[in-house]
């Protein structure tokens, strides 16, 4: 449903401002939430952490906007939801941490089901189709930031900071 909503009005409004708008409701959202669950803590040993989450999340969400701007909806969608697939990627790439051989073959199972399905296996890529796949990117890399802060951070501290 966002990324309709995203599609149909991203034909008025810059993507900057999409991206505004959308944190500026998810933090309202976020705040009441954790106000009323009396959960919310701003109290946390690893705020550059946050940071870094937080800008991966900023691009994730500027390029993801990006794409179903130019492209089609479902492709942009498709391509945004990959990011689990990256996951293991960016792990043995910045964390130098191996996984298992069945998460590889997952992967690579992922990656070819992706390219035959989204079609972007079979034409030339265009902004949009490479915007959707930084997304992904950027929201793997996201998760590993939250990975690596789970051994010192409560969830409600992880969403609200």
């Amino acid at each position: 449903m966002a990324g309709v909503i995203v599609k149909y009005v991203s034909s008025e409004m810059d993507i900057l401002s999409l991206v505004f708008w959308r944190n500026m409701f998810s933090f309202i959202f976020v705040v009441l939430v954790g106000f009323f669950s009396g959960q919310f803590s701003l109290k946390s040993e690893r705020k550059s952490l946050h940071a870094l989450r937080a800008l991966f999340t900023f691009f994730a969400l500027l390029t993801y906007f990006y794409a179903v701007k130019n492209t089609e909806l479902s492709t942009a969608v498709l391509l945004q939801r990959i990011s689990p697939v990256f996951v293991p990627i960016i792990a043995f790439l910045v964390l130098r941490r191996l996984s298992d051989r069945y998460v590889w073959t997952g992967t690579m199972i992922g990656v070819l089901g992706v390219a035959f399905t989204s079609g972007v296996g079979t034409h030339n890529l265009n902004k949009g189709d490479l915007s959707g796949i930084i997304s992904g990117i950027m929201g793997g890399a996201a998760t590993i930031t939250i990975w690596l802060m789970s051994d010192t951070e409560s969830p409600s501290v992880g969403v609200a900071v």
